[in-house]
């Protein structure tokens, strides 16, 4: 009785709606044996009426899966095409290739962000890379070796919405490799250097592993003299690195001459310009009957200022001028500075004075 029942269950056929339900002997041929498999064949169905669906879809506009064409898998919603699965990609929208979706071959992928057709996908075009694509063409890849790369135009970037950018790398020291093109922000200024005499902050890879300012940098910083250049390069022969250099000296004198006046030496350099001349009080100043004081350049007593406190952190700026310095602005000799007592005598303190000055440099070539 078995035997005969297992033999019509491996024949039987069961048509229940859409579906075949096929139950076929799989031992090798009849009796005794037992059912081992089990297909279960579906129509093809369609859009709107998908083969696999729901009880409970009675309104019969179709959600469910259907077979979409050889090797496909699609899935109906509400009766609209809505997703597609096949052997190398899946797209997820309106189950078309111009929806929001995934596309493999081999080990590549492209995935697509916006249901905007080819407008916008990320993906990778090649081993090792992530791009993003516009229109069909790279906008912008992340490899391994550029990091970031911009191709085909690009478009630039705006950062007009941000409140502070950092756009280029910086340090006090310059990397000891480079590629050509490459720039860097020398945040100490002292290591870029060219043949026109100056330092600079931006920093040009001008060969590979060479780095030089850039030359036509508006303003550079030179550490080593306290100086800010100005070139006036118009790119004409005799012109090339000739600037105007502003820059500043300071001295610090300790008060302690035991006299009405103290001379802090040298503060203006020989053969300049001199422009403005600022002090601070660094340690009050003191000393038998002091009270106030001036401070001049040896000709006019208190052409920089008059009645000046003893406190520390007493400053002194062209605020306090009691005539413009610039009437004798140059000299070719360096020019002191003389502090005067109103009354009284330097006994202890100290003082930093500060001269701006301007000079030139001529040009290279």
């Amino acid at each position: 009785m078995k035997t005969r029942l297992s033999y019509i269950l491996a024949s039987l056929i069961i048509i229940i709606g859409c579906f075949t339900l096929v139950v076929a002997d799989r031992s090798g041929g009849g009796g005794g044996g037992g059912v081992d498999q089990t297909t279960l064949a579906a129509d093809a169905g369609s859009v709107t009426v998908p083969s696999i669906s729901w009880a409970d879809d009675v309104d019969g506009t179709g959600t469910g899966f259907y077979r979409n064409a050889a090797d496909e898998i699609a899935v109906a919603i509400n009766g609209v095409f809505n997703t597609r699965f096949s052997t190398d990609d899946v797209f997820i929208g309106d189950g078309t290739s111009s929806a929001v979706g995934v596309t493999a071959t081999g080990s590549l992928a492209t995935v697509r962000m916006l249901a905007l057709g080819d407008s916008a996908q990320i993906g990778t075009t090649t081993n090792d890379e992530l791009d993003f694509l516009v229109n069909a063409q790279i906008g912008m890849s992340l490899t391994a070796s550029k990091i970031l790369d911009f191709e085909n135009g690009g478009g630039g970037i705006d950062l007009s919405g941000t409140n502070a950018t950092i756009l280029l790398p910086q340090a006090a020291t310059l990397p000891a490799t480079c590629t050509v093109g490459a720039v860097f922000l020398d945040t100490d200024s002292d290591d870029c250097a060219d043949t026109s005499g100056g330092s600079g902050l931006l920093c040009y890879c001008i060969a590979t592993n060479t780095w030089a300012r850039i030359a036509n940098d508006p303003l550079y910083v030179d550490a080593t003299t306290n100086s800010v250049a100005i070139p006036l390069n118009d790119g004409t022969a005799g012109t090339v690195g000739a600037a105007i250099n502003i820059k500043k000296s300071c001295v610090t004198e300790t008060t302690n001459s035991g006299a009405a006046t103290e001379t802090i030496t040298n503060v203006i350099p020989a053969g300049v310009t001199a422009m403005q001349v600022t002090c601070r009080v660094t340690t009050i100043l003191a000393g038998t009957s002091l009270t106030t004081w001036s401070l001049g350049d040896g000709v006019d007593v208190d052409l920089y200022g008059t009645a000046l406190a003893l406190a520390s952190g007493t400053t002194v700026d062209e605020t306090d001028y009691t005539a413009s310095p610039l009437t004798q602005a140059w000299s070719a000799a360096a020019q002191s500075l003389t502090m005067t007592a109103a009354a009284g005598q330097f006994d202890t303190g100290s003082i930093t004075c500060c001269a701006f000055y301007l000079d030139s440099t001529a040009a290279t070539s």
